[in-house]
């Protein structure tokens, strides 16, 4: 019997310094809903690395010819998207590249089937304008629910010192949005 709780009392002992590490690892659970749009931002990458759905692009000044004060200025626009039912279009991704001089510019945009914006990124070598080089934030019902700078968690509360640009990420998302939108229609328009 004492052997039994020799055995029980060194596997207890054995264990503690491990639960001690897991709880004060600073291990923070991500929400369920950043979860499930990490999945589906996986989901997407996947069809599109498999060409499972259409692209619509847009180029601006291929030749990198000197722009607007004679800087060079480059972007590109992708919309990926596929269609249901009654052949309407769902937009699923909308990635921006631009170039000016040397900074260059990456943003994506990640939409729901319903098209609402449920994430943004982005990543830049701006540090005169920026202070962060990579940007993430998730939306549920057109709220920030989880926000990461250069793979830092900013907590809910800390998150106004960014409100304005998380404002600009939305409005510049809608945009995207009804810019594919409003061209979708006027091809429809043309068959």
């Amino acid at each position: 019997m004492k052997f039994i709780f020799l055995k029980i009392f060194i596997l207890i002992f054995s264990l503690f310094p491990f639960v001690l590490l897991a709880q004060d690892s600073g291990f923070v659970r991500e929400p369920s809903t950043t979860r499930y749009i990490k999945d589906i931002y996986q989901y997407v990458q996947d069809k599109i690395n498999r060409n499972q759905y259409y692209i619509n692009e847009s180029r601006v000044n291929t030749t990198n010819l000197p722009w607007l004060e004679l800087s060079k200025f480059q972007s590109t626009q992708q919309y990926f998207y596929s269609f249901v039912g009654d052949d309407t279009p769902v937009l699923r991704l909308v990635t921006i590249v631009a170039k000016v001089n040397d900074k260059n510019y990456y943003a994506e945009y990640l939409f729901d089937n319903d098209g609402k914006l449920i994430f943004c990124y982005e990543k830049q070598n701006d540090s005169a304008t920026y202070p962060y080089r990579e940007f993430r934030a998730y939306f549920e019902n057109g709220l920030c629910i989880n926000l990461l700078l250069d793979k830092e968690i900013i907590e809910a509360k800390n998150t106004s010192p960014y409100r304005t640009r998380l404002e600009v990420f939305q409005s510049t998302g809608k945009f995207y949005a009804q810019k594919f939108f409003a061209d979708m229609k006027e091809v429809k328009n043309e068959d």
